[in-house]
């Protein structure tokens, strides 16, 4: 096989190991990735707005609203009005949501971190040039980076960037 389809076939697999954990992931406990992720933010940092959690978690305001409708209705985090000022509205994870958090499993990004932290500083760098390298190589530079590591997810609202016919990636409003 030559290299560069060992490249592409390493690139399926890990593909396959977000999807294959996603889907564990949402048969464990009921939720995808992006559900957790919005708990697991709440968790560490509070009560916030959706503009601020749409800030940390590199969201639209249009996306983020859906993953705390979906929340909401499973009573794991509430809409509070502020008492100070009624129209400041804060995202709070309920008890239901922190018992769905303590007894989930470990994020996927979470245990790459932990691996990777293992390895020493030299070889994490020869891993992020490359990793550089590949996304040159699929056009991929303005591709969003958010912290939810999921592919396939379900997840409504409009992508920010498109592919076109020839599979480049393009920004969605040019």
């Amino acid at each position: 096989m030559k290299i560069e389809q060992e490249i592409i076939a390493s690139i399926r697999k890990i593909i396959r190991a977000v999807d294959i954990y996603s889907n564990r992931l949402k048969e464990q406990i009921g939720l995808n990735s992006s559900q957790l992720t919005c708990l697991n933010y709440l968790s560490e940092y509070g009560p916030r707005s959706i503009s601020d959690l749409g800030k940390m978690l590199n969201l639209s305001p249009s996306m983020l609203t859906n993953i705390i409708d979906q929340l909401e209705t499973r009573l794991m985090v509430e809409r509070v009005r502020s008492d100070k000022d009624r129209r400041i509205i804060k995202i709070e994870m309920t008890k239901m949501g922190e018992e769905i958090l303590s007894n989930s499993p470990m994020f996927l990004h979470k245990k790459l971190e932990n691996n990777l932290s293992d390895l020493s500083p030299e070889e994490r760098k020869k891993i992020l040039d490359s990793l550089g390298l590949l996304i040159t190589a699929i056009e991929a530079e303005d591709v969003d980076s958010s912290p939810i590591l999921a592919s396939g997810e379900n997840v409504v609202g409009e992508p920010e960037i498109t592919i076109n016919q020839d599979g480049e990636f393009k920004p969605k409003h040019s």
